[in-house]
């Protein structure tokens, strides 16, 4: 499989931690390795497949990192700099 649908998932598992190995959007063994590890730490059916709950709880997991302000690195170099003053 090759599409955009699997280039999203691999930069969303890269993001995340995991190692999907390619970022081209070919769904190879090691995108697989990745999606497994992922359903596995997420409590779902770790079958390597990227169905709609995986798709779905990448899309959660993301968007919680995203808001999470300790990855926020402007925001955490403003408060390291108004600590400092």
């Amino acid at each position: 499989m090759n599409n955009n649908q699997v280039k999203n998932a691999q930069f969303i598992l890269k993001s995340l931690g995991y190692a999907p190995g390619r970022e081209d959007g070919y769904y190879s063994a090691a995108t697989a390795t990745a999606v497994r590890a992922f359903q596995h730490a997420a409590g779902l059916t770790a079958n390597g497949q990227i169905d709609e709950k995986t798709a779905e709880s990448l899309e959660k997991e993301v968007i919680k990192q995203r808001n999470n302000q300790d990855n926020d690195m402007q925001l955490q170099t403003g408060l390291r700099i108004m600590a400092n003053q």
